[in-house]
């Protein structure tokens, strides 16, 4: 299991675990865990199937999605946002380092997991809406804005990591499908 060196991003998400603002997501079947997941504990218990509000959870491709993510195998991803490509991840447009994690099977319930890195490979998951509910462009948008103010009321100061590169962000097997 991947442990974070110490630094003051580690404290800070550590305290945000002990104050149980966060919690640390561990997938059904990870093999093991190159990158972090961590999550509101109202997304956690969604994605766990213990909360109502989404039938059908725990759903079995999001959890191989996150999977797949933890353990630093393969996920697609797009830096631009509006990729017809269909990204597993998708830092969007115009938001300052907001991040969707885009679970898009079946169709029939697809969600989107929104969020920011607090460092390479440490994803913080903040909110989660079914795709359904975001209907157009603009209320999509509209929800995901919402992440820096709820990050800043979380991490205080705490920018979120930046980086130019898809590799930087995740480590592992990326590809980045701005390239195909």
């Amino acid at each position: 299991m991947r442990e974070l060196t110490y630094n003051a991003t580690n404290r800070i998400l550590y305290q945000a675990v002990d104050t149980k603002r966060l919690v640390r997501y561990h997938p059904i079947r990870a093999t093991s865990e190159m990158r972090l997941l961590y999550l509101t504990p109202k997304v956690a218990s969604i994605l766990r199937g213990e909360a109502n509000e989404k039938i059908g959870f725990p759903g079995l491709e999001t959890e191989v999605l996150v999977g797949r993510f933890c353990s630093g195998h393969l996920v697609t991803v797009s830096l631009l946002g509006r990729n017809t490509k269909s990204p597993d991840f998708e830092k969007l447009e115009g938001i300052d380092e907001v991040w969707a994690i885009c679970a898009r099977k079946p169709k029939s319930s697809q969600v989107r997991v929104f969020g920011r890195f607090a460092a390479p490979g440490v994803f913080v998951g903040l909110q989660m809406h079914e795709r359904i509910d975001l209907a157009s462009r603009y209320k999509y948008n509209s929800v995901a804005s919402t992440i820096p103010q709820q990050w800043s009321d979380l991490f205080g100061n705490l920018d979120p990591f930046r980086a130019t590169k898809v590799e930087d962000y995740f480590g592992g097997v990326v590809r980045n499908v701005d390239e195909d």
